[in-house]
């Protein structure tokens, strides 16, 4: 009778953590940036489904790229870009849907040197 609750019990647990294992919460993240800042959002743990980042500028040029870190991969990886411009005192914003594996992190960065725009805002999130 106890080996039995016992074996019960730990097969409750061990299902719940393969539960929590497939279905990743919605994530979003996001940084301001302003004259040639760089900057760099959170990561977000992808659920095997399309998410979306964005680039989002105010007046000048922007460039933000997508990385990508998976396990027994290296750190991270480059995987695309975006290039954003907007006329003097105009916004101008590009997205990009990007298929985001389950057991990988993505994340956005802007590189000062990239950044020449009065202000902007990447964003990226693991769902569309």
């Amino acid at each position: 009778m106890k080996k039995s609750l016992v074996t019960l019990v730990l097969a409750g647990v061990l299902s719940l953590v393969g539960v929590s294992e497939a279905f990743a919460a919605n994530q979003y993240e996001y940084k301001s940036l302003t004259n040639n800042q760089s900057g760099v959002t959170n990561w977000v743990q992808g659920q095997h489904a399309y998410g979306r980042w964005t680039l989002q500028v105010t007046s000048g040029t922007v460039n933000a790229n997508l990385y990508e870190s998976c396990p027994g991969y290296p750190a991270f990886i480059y995987m695309e870009g975006l290039t954003v411009t907007a006329a003097n005192g105009s916004s101008a914003e590009k997205s990009s849907d990007y298929y985001m594996s389950g057991n990988c992190l993505y994340q956005v960065e802007v590189y000062k040197d990239n950044n020449k725009a009065v202000s902007s805002k990447i964003h990226i999130r693991n769902y569309k």
